[in-house]
């Protein structure tokens, strides 16, 4: 937790921010320098106070806060450190508040040591004590951004009970803020109130007329506007609320805005709007009761006890605001349609993305004045702008930085594209509606994918982990698809990609639907491809082989029919072939045939004549005989072997 003012005049503590609004101090004719003065001596800065506190030794001058006084940590001659408050000539205290806040209990206001006037210096001081552990706002910067509930508790019960005090004294404080409460201990937390200085001693009705104020903690009556009496008591409940709301959330509800922007939000906004980050029901009525405009209607001391006694009492209750000023927030116009906050126009653009592109192209400058001169949020308007840089930086497309826009402008939307959830049921929707051929589920899933939009989900926390997780997995099996195919396809098209996005969808039956499509396209003809049985079983593919199941399919069947044309081509070759061997073979047959057939029978006539028999043929004719048979023989097997070939194709 941090004070939007920074460290401000804290009393006993540290010096508060230059108070712009102050009214000047009031000088003396001769305009002469304020009190203490500083000297160098040996080329060291020293200070002296006021003649009357010549006894003290500063120990460090805190540095200048606003125009009525300066502050320093001091030290008696017997070494207490004590806060010293000197004002300017000029000023001085409001001296019925000191007397009334002289009879106050140091069990809630810091102690008073010693005030008086200087006579010498014209000027008048304050010794206080000193408070070793700082202040509330250092105390939410050491357990903060944002503190526990507990601890917050603690806070509201030391504050109330502090509040209760003065103002029973008749002393209402009116710049109540986390740099103006001291810690005197932690455990158990005590708490003190100091800087009084704008402090008014109330009457039974009074109106509200200096400025020296801190616009983050004062109430929409502190701009003058409201007219009527102040209620006695209820500005510092305004201020307590809006402590318990710093310390719950971690960041004032004006934090990063101007002056302007936080009285214009004071004055014309829903307070509502300042309690929509804290998140607990029964803190947030608690805040909601103390941040009411009408100070008729805002909780005080008693509320707060009935609160802190029993959080979900039902009698307690918070009145609505009713009534007030008219909302005259700038807007920022888009589709004809004025919208008051960046919530609002990220909602807007969210829904009409087409629309939302274009404003980002020509409107660019027209959102970051509305963002940084009229809405005066200044950090806003940079991210916007540092969106608008990446372009030139990084090859970052146009659908990126809207998705980023909206983000930026609402950090707490879901994400989205293109008027589509990009949740895991509203993916697991668009891809089962892309397994079954809607073209418009399809388109998305694609335009998704080539957008880089899923790029930027792991940084959004705000998104579920499975879609942040499926970004790099698309990718992943995006890869694998293109290497496998690029080995059976020419080209780079990815025909079946949003299959492939749809069935890596998980917890959807995209994935099962495409198994399904896959055992069917896997037919027997395409199954006789062992590259294509290796891709794996249907049943047990994964999005990446379920796609290539069904998309190679084809391609494994077109390679089957063009085996089987070259086979066919092949065997009319063979055939071909036989037909030539077969007319060369019976040409030597016939001549060999008639050959040996006439040898044969002139042979055997002689033979018949001689009386020769089978036992008398030497061995030079059976050497003859038998290599004219094998001869024969091999004809014959060649020729078997050429119909056989021609036959099996």
């Amino acid at each position: 937790m941090t004070d939007p003012q920074g460290p401000g005049i804290s009393g006993p503590h540290l010096p508060e921010t230059r108070r712009d609004d102050a009214p000047a101090p009031t000088r003396r004719e001769d305009d002469a320098p304020p009190t203490p003065t500083r000297r160098e001596e040996g080329g060291i800065a020293r200070w002296r106070l006021p003649s009357i506190l010549s006894r003290f030794a500063v120990e460090h001058a805190f540095a200048a806060g606003g125009t009525e006084a300066d502050t320093f940590l001091v030290s008696s001659p017997l070494g207490e450190q004590l806060f010293a408050k000197v004002y300017r000539r000029g000023i001085r205290p409001n001296t019925e508040v000191l007397k009334r806040l002289s009879s106050a209990s140091t069990a809630h206001v810091i102690r008073f040591i010693e005030a008086g006037y200087s006579e010498e210096d014209e000027c008048h001081y304050e010794l206080l004590e000193y408070a070793k552990l700082g202040t509330l706002a250092d105390l939410g910067q050491k357990e903060g951004p944002q503190v526990a509930a507990k601890t917050v508790r603690e806070v509201l019960r030391e504050l109330d009970e502090a509040l209760r005090h003065v103002h029973q004294l008749g002393i209402e404080h009116r710049d109540l803020k986390p740099a103006n409460v001291l810690v005197r201990s932690r455990n158990p937390l005590d708490l003190v109130l100091t800087d009084f200085g704008i402090a008014s001693a109330m009457e039974s009705t009074h109106r509200f007329t200096s400025t020296n104020r801190t616009v983050w903690y004062a109430p929409p009556e502190a701009m003058g506007s409201m007219g009527g009496e102040v209620y006695r008591t209820r500005w510092d409940y305004w201020s307590l609320g809006i402590i318990v709301v710093e310390m719950l959330t971690g960041a004032h509800p004006f934090a990063n805005q101007s002056d302007q922007v936080a009285t214009s939000r004071l004055l014309l906004r829903p307070t509502d709007e300042l309690v929509e980050h804290v998140s607990d029901p029964q803190w947030q009525k608690l805040c909601r009761g103390l941040l009411r405009r009408d100070p008729k209607s805002r909780w005080d001391g008693d509320a707060v006890q009935r609160w802190l006694a029993n959080p979900d009492d039902a009698n307690l209750t918070v009145a609505d605001e009713g009534g007030g000023t008219a909302d005259q927030t700038p807007t920022f116009r888009f589709l004809g349609k004025a919208h008051r906050s960046p919530k609002e126009l990220a909602d807007t653009v969210a829904q009409n993305w087409n629309e939302g592109l274009r404003l980002w192209k020509d409107e660019q400058r027209a959102l970051l004045r509305w963002l940084r001169d009229d809405l005066g949020n200044l950090p806003l308007a940079e991210q916007v702008d540092a969106i608008s840089r990446i372009d030139g930086k990084k090859d970052v497309g146009q659908h990126p930085q809207l998705f980023m826009l909206i983000h930026v402008l609402d950090s707490d939307r879901a994400p989205s594209f293109l008027g589509r959830p990009l949740s895991i049921a509203g993916l697991g929707r668009a891809a089962e509606g892309a397994v079954a051929s809607h073209r418009e589920d399809a388109d998305w899933l694609e335009s998704l994918f080539h957008s880089g939009v899923m790029a930027l989900m792991g940084n959004l926390p705000i998104a579920e982990l499975r879609v942040r997780e499926l970004g790099p997995s698309w990718n992943r099996s995006v890869a694998e698809y293109d290497d496998i195919r690029g080995k059976h396809i020419k080209g780079s098209a990815q025909s079946s990609l949003a299959l492939l996005l749809a069935g890596a969808v998980p917890e959807s039956k995209a994935l099962a639907s495409l198994r399904q499509r896959a055992a069917t396209a896997a037919t027997t003809t395409a199954r006789k491809r062992i590259w294509y049985r290796d891709l794996g079983v249907p049943a047990q593919a994964n999005a990446t082989v379920a796609t290539l199941l069904i998309e190679l399919a084809q391609v494994a069947e077109a390679e089957v029919q063009a085996e089987r044309r070259d086979r066919a081509q092949c065997n009319v070759m063979l055939w071909k072939s036989m037909g030539r061997d077969s007319i060369i073979a019976g040409s030597v047959s016939s001549v060999w045939w008639y050959l040996v057939s006439d040898w044969c029978s002139s042979g055997a006539s002689m033979c018949v004549d001689a009386g020769w028999g089978n036992s008398d043929l030497g061995f030079g004719d059976t050497v003859i005989l038998s290599a004219i048979g094998i001869v024969a023989l091999g004809v014959l097997i060649r020729v078997h072997q050429l119909t056989t070939e021609v036959r099996d194709g």
